[in-house]
């Protein structure tokens, strides 16, 4: 993979009525569970406010949805992307150019997802798709933490090391718009844990932040603070009354090293 890669993060809005297939996760009405929950509001069983029903990305009896989102270029160039997402034909337009839904970004991030899942869309362009919550639909109470997986690169000079299939998690205080995501796994020598720590949730999605990197417990400075940290919500989860799924891309970079990746999390 190039260090130059371009990050994609590609988010498809569903249209109230605009397919089948059902909302979310919704198993835990508690929030609670090893793999996310949530407190403060949740509990409901009511569906969206929006009456929106959200197909899930396997639903190929949908029709066709608008997709929005934004591209990170070169690891520090972030603008808006938009586009269609054809979940009949399982497949997506971007920026002029057609890809499947199945075609994977090349990372491994580990899971399965109902409405979300990374793709390439050319041989420098990966990103993560998904079927993104209405604003309506965005509580704005209570925290829920998500958990899932993440997938990057970390590019020092000629070397490379692929952080693969490393454990993500997503906490996201829907009352105060705060969120913090936590990444940590094996394969580098340099690093075991990435933290992107105060970003901010803004309509259906988050950004911002600054970067942290540590190595058994130790703050290590690989790339310095600042970070491209992008993502959206996607799909509704019912019984905790907030979006089911997030995902997205961070990217940072300094002298002749770049760290990158890919994240989707869940609410179950």
């Amino acid at each position: 993979m190039k260090a130059n890669l371009v990050l994609c993060l590609f988010v498809a809005t569903l249209a109230a009525g605009c397919g089948g297939g059902g909302g979310g996760s919704d198993d835990d009405s508690s929030g609670g569970g090893s793999s996310g929950g949530g407190s403060g509001g949740g509990g409901g069983t009511s569906g969206p406010p929006s009456g929106t029903d959200y197909s899930e990305l396997n639903d190929t009896s949908g029709g066709t949805v608008t997709l929005e989102g934004a591209t990170l270029a070169n690891g520090s160039a972030v603008s808006g992307a938009s586009g269609t997402i054809n979940l009949g034909a399982q497949t997506f337009t971007a920026g002029g150019t057609t890809a499947n839904l199945s075609s994977t970004s090349g990372l491994s991030i580990g899971g399965s997802y109902d409405f979300a899942t990374d793709v390439m869309l050319d041989s420098d362009t990966i990103g993560v798709v998904g079927v993104a919550i209405e604003s309506g639909d965005v509580r704005d109470t209570g925290t829920i933490v998500y958990s899932g997986g993440f997938g990057g690169q970390l590019v020092q000079g000629t070397g490379t090391e692929d952080l693969n299939n490393w454990d993500a998690t997503l906490t996201v205080n829907f009352g105060s718009g705060d969120v913090d995501a936590t990444f940590e796994g094996d394969g580098s020598t340099l690093i075991d844990e990435i933290e992107v720590n105060n970003a901010s949730v803004s309509g259906t999605g988050f950004s911002g932040g600054t970067l942290r990197t540590l190595n058994n417990g130790s703050a290590v400075n690989v790339t310095g603070t600042g970070v491209d940290f992008e993502g959206g919500f996607f799909g509704y989860n019912d019984a905790l009354d907030s979006p089911a799924e997030a995902g997205g891309a961070l990217a940072s970079s300094d002298d002749d090293t770049s760290l990158y990746g890919l994240f989707i999390v869940d609410s179950d």
